[in-house]
């Protein structure tokens, strides 16, 4: 039989081109796959922000630097764990990069928790106090700088450059 090889299930495409099902089907999956590195991080995100407006101070004392503190620990606690759900499929500098952020955002959380007196509200300041709080700054600047540049050199190896 001579004439088109187009049969009725691509009829109307040119050879070259993908039906539209299975590039919808391709795109979710790609979606999927990227949404997995994000998972843990948004679950935790919203548990944050719920623990943020909920009135903790209503429930027991605290300040409202620990308050900041355990909201900050949980979006902290969020990278950690997608660091673990995720190792498999991560990099070596993506795993550096998401254990160094979530490290890091528990650390400040748990600096907030653990010091309440770093809200001036909550305690009178001293020369000593706010010597400790120049100190907190200029380490957590420099830690930040420090994880910007891991960050960076994971899109540097993402992007093949």
């Amino acid at each position: 039989m001579t004439g088109s090889n187009n049969t009725s299930s691509n009829a109307g495409h040119s050879a070259g081109t993908p039906k539209p099902a299975l590039t919808e089907k391709a795109t979710v999956a790609t979606f999927w796959r990227r949404a997995q590195r994000y998972c843990m991080i948004g679950i935790f995100s919203a548990i944050a922000t719920a623990a943020y407006l909920t009135p903790l101070q209503k429930y027991f004392t605290m300040g409202r630097y620990q308050h900041y503190g355990i909201t900050i620990s949980i979006f902290g606690l969020g990278y950690l764990l997608q660091t673990i759900w995720s190792w498999r499929t991560f990099t070596k500098w993506a795993r550096i990069s998401y254990l160094s952020t979530g490290l890091f955002f528990s650390t400040v959380g748990m600096t907030f928790y653990t010091n309440p007196w770093l809200d001036s509200r909550m305690s009178m300041q001293t020369a000593d106090k706010e010597f400790w709080k120049t100190i907190f700054i200029a380490v957590y600047i420099l830690i930040t700088i420090a994880i910007v540049s891991i960050w960076l050199k994971w899109i540097k190896e993402e992007r093949g450059a």
